[in-house]
């Protein structure tokens, strides 16, 4: 029998994390909005409404709660579901030159979540 799963080949661990999000693409100089789903140490995926091809760079700003400034981050779209008859494209973004204490605010609101969600 074939095995049809992709072999992940990340390095670090996605962890589950919705957050609005906006980003600029730097082709074709349009914006658009999405939803994270997950982040981790190289990456992001996302949900958004509009088609965003293969190594697309980006430059993104991720709204997180009681922030007043949104996380700036760059990166490039590595792969997305666009052309599908979904109203939404699943896209996966490779960061670049991740600085860790940026995404800081990130984990410290998601380990909250997860303490909130087991008591």
């Amino acid at each position: 029998m074939l095995n049809l799963k992709r072999q992940d080949k990340r390095t670090f661990q996605r962890l589950p994390a919705e957050f609005p999000l906006s980003y600029l693409d730097l082709n074709a100089n349009q914006q658009g909005n999405g939803i994270t789903i997950d982040i981790g140490g190289e990456g992001i995926g996302l949900i958004t409404n509009k088609a965003l091809v293969k190594n697309t760079p980006l430059d993104i700003w991720i709204n997180l709660p009681d922030n007043a400034e949104p996380l700036r981050t760059k990166g490039t779209v590595a792969w997305s579901n666009s052309g599908t008859a979904d109203a939404y494209n699943r896209v996966g973004i490779k960061l670049k030159k991740v600085d860790f204490m940026d995404f800081a605010p990130v984990l410290a609101i998601l380990r909250e979540r997860k303490k909130r969600s087991l008591t």
